[in-house]
């Protein structure tokens, strides 16, 4: 009988030591969803990025036709007045 309680005691151990491992499984599953919600996240904001790159783009090249459309327009009118001007005698 003096088997028994070292037997109880190892299996006590055995017990502890598969609890850990399953504890450090349980961990290791979720710092994996972690990371893979970490990436698609990132996915997500490169993807973001991308679009977002894309419509400042277009905005500047809107910007910058009408800024020349401005010139432009501004360059006609002063034509203008000074034809008018011209026309008054002025």
């Amino acid at each position: 009988m003096g088997q028994l309680p070292k037997l109880d005691e190892a299996l006590d151990r055995f017990d502890d030591a598969v609890k850990q491992v399953e504890a450090a499984m349980m961990r290791a599953k979720s710092a994996e969803s972690q990371a893979d919600a970490s990436q698609g996240e990132s996915q997500a904001l490169r993807e973001d990025r991308a679009r977002l790159a894309a419509e400042l783009d277009e905005v500047r090249a809107n910007a910058e036709r009408l800024t020349d459309k401005t010139q432009q327009a501004a360059e006609k009118i002063a034509s203008a007045m000074s034809r008018i001007n011209t026309a008054l005698g002025e």
